[in-house]
């Protein structure tokens, strides 16, 4: 159970600067500029952005993230970024949303697509991932997402999650189109409906990290003893910000793929071996290293824990 916020879907927003990321989520919100989009030859999105809107009536939590593969924010600034959208996600996302634009799929294009896949994405995240292609206006015309997805590389990628995709055009803007393919509410609700399947496939769960959750259940108990009167909605913050906290000392110095990959459970993760009282004890990179970590301390039941380079399910 995921207390007060257990009807939330929560949804991360992942992929290149310039990609749609921020016009999707505006597209899904039905507004314009909920989530601030600016033309520039750096990343648009420079910081992590959370809004939790009712959308078709269920409640939607969106976290916009930097374009992490290609921004111009400094390793410090990035890092920071990275850990705030795993603290703003928890317990955990329902779904993450691989986001791509319509256009040439270049060697380039594809190198960062695979670096993002292979490298920080973990095969259990692949699981709760939706490949979605921006500027749908620009297929050409009377062709479908289908047609487009003929590119081999293209192809490969949305069968390593599990053959999801989806289109938005965020050209037809609440625009009555006859053809429901062009259609944005009509594709809004597709991707909704895919989410709400990637969820049931998913037992009903969250791409969970069990420390995070299991810090974050610690510093909210710390807070209700302090302040027992506390609103959940300022409960829930003051945990994320004191998670957010304990991360940034203990992850600090880091290399960004590392901590990318803690986040998606990718072989690029770290592991962190915490002793009695949170106190940080070991840290190894790479999740094959974190796994036979984790083998080494499994006897000791309640002295470590191992974070980061495994992730679990609710």
């Amino acid at each position: 159970m995921e207390g007060a916020e257990g009807n939330t879907r929560r949804i991360v927003l992942l992929g290149k600067t310039e990609s749609g990321k921020s016009s999707l989520a505006n597209t899904l919100f039905g507004e314009k500029d909920t989530f601030k989009e600016r033309c520039s030859a750096n990343s648009m999105t420079k910081e992590c952005m959370s809004r939790t809107t009712t959308i078709n009536g269920r409640s939607v939590q969106l976290i916009d993230t930097p374009g992490f593969f290609d921004t111009d924010l400094n390793s410090e600034e990035l890092n920071s970024e990275i850990l705030k959208c795993i603290v703003e996600c928890a317990p955990g996302p329902h779904a993450f949303l691989l986001v791509l634009k319509v256009e040439r799929y270049t060697k380039q294009e594809e190198a960062v697509v695979d670096q993002m896949v292979n490298e920080y994405f973990g095969k259990e995240a692949l699981k709760y991932t939706t490949v979605v292609f921006t500027h749908g206006n620009q297929l050409d015309e009377g062709m479908k997402i289908e047609d487009w997805l003929k590119n081999k590389s293209l192809k490969n990628l949305v069968d390593k999650c599990g053959g999801r995709s989806s289109v938005i055009d965020n050209t037809y803007w609440n625009k009555d189109q006859k053809d429901p393919y062009s259609n944005n509410q009509n594709q809004i609700k597709q991707l909704l409906e895919t989410i709400d399947q990637t969820v049931r496939e998913n037992r009903g769960g969250c791409y969970t990290n069990e420390m995070l959750q299991k810090k974050r259940e610690e510093k909210k108990a710390e807070i209700k003893q302090s302040s027992p009167n506390i609103s959940e909605e300022s409960l829930n913050e003051r945990a994320k910000e004191g998670v957010l906290n304990f991360l940034k000392s203990n992850l600090k110095g880091l290399v960004i793929g590392a901590i990318l990959g803690a986040l998606l459970g990718g072989p690029a993760g770290v592991a962190i071996c915490l002793g009695a009282g949170g106190v940080v004890t070991c840290l190894a990179a790479g999740a094959g290293v974190g796994g036979a970590v984790g083998a080494a301390v499994g006897g000791l039941v309640g002295a470590v824990i191992i974070i980061c380079s495994t992730f679990y399910w609710n």
